[in-house]
């Protein structure tokens, strides 16, 4: 079984402003000038292989235009974006993929609201190519829906950090294009989650692995359970998500 890194709360925050704790929403209000930040030595096994980055995030009212950015891995040589999410600035339900600095897609979906507080779960996925070719395919999903599927593209993540909430270089001397909304958990997974487990999370928001279990509690997963006569109940029975 591969081995899970889920993060739920957020572990790095730089800023100019301070986050704001709304009782209202209880998540993370990311304000403008705030972002969250990974260090590289911590993610970069991660992003250079199989890997799926979840946020439950929201917009909210913000009258500036700018290209807001969801997520980011930025080119330390001249910051423009390995890979990363960015708010539309013409079409309020919209993201723009970037891959090796150049957008890829606009990805329109009707969830999407970002001028209001709505909650919806941005899935990317990186199944990494098996043939030595050193590259992956990108999926971008919105809930459980499929938006986003890229060609073969290889990704240089050098010294970058993961960055959630703006475009920020490892220095620190360049930070632009923040987010402004509400944050309320981030999920990081060393596989590629398929639209099935994508899925799961959606019908089931507060839970991270299988939703019930096995006739015989002490066996914890689909697998063990039939093995040994047991009877496996439930919606869900990926053993990748169980305890």
């Amino acid at each position: 079984m591969k081995k899970i890194t889920i993060i739920l709360i957020l572990l790095f925050v730089n800023c100019t402003d301070m986050i704001i704790d709304d009782d209202s929403y209880k998540s993370i209000i990311l304000s403008g000038g705030t972002w969250i930040e990974f260090e590289n030595s911590d993610v970069t096994n991660f992003l250079n292989g199989d890997f799926s980055l979840q946020l439950w995030v929201s917009g909210m009212y913000d009258e500036s235009n700018d290209a807001k950015i969801l997520f980011s891995i930025i080119n330390e040589n001249d910051n423009s974006i390995e890979l990363g999410l960015l708010r539309n600035t013409s079409l309020n339900n919209a993201l723009d993929i970037y891959i090796n600095g150049t957008a890829q897609s606009t990805i329109e979906n009707n969830d999407l609201n970002w001028s209001a507080v709505s909650f919806n779960l941005i899935t990317i996925t990186s199944d990494k190519s098996d043939d030595g070719s050193n590259t992956s395919i990108i999926k971008v999903f919105v809930n459980d829906q499929e938006m986003y599927t890229s060609n073969p593209t290889s990704i240089n993540i050098g010294n970058a950090n993961l960055i959630i909430g703006a475009r920020v270089n490892s220095l620190q001397t360049y930070a632009d294009n923040f987010w402004v909304g509400l944050i309320d958990e981030i999920r990081f997974w060393n596989f590629t989650l398929n639209q099935s487990e994508i899925q799961f999370h959606i019908n089931n928001p507060s839970k991270i692995n299988t939703s019930s279990g096995c006739s015989d509690s002490q066996y914890l997963t689909l697998t063990t359970c039939e093995s040994q006569g047991g009877t496996w109940t439930g919606i869900y029975s990926d053993d990748k998500l169980s305890n």
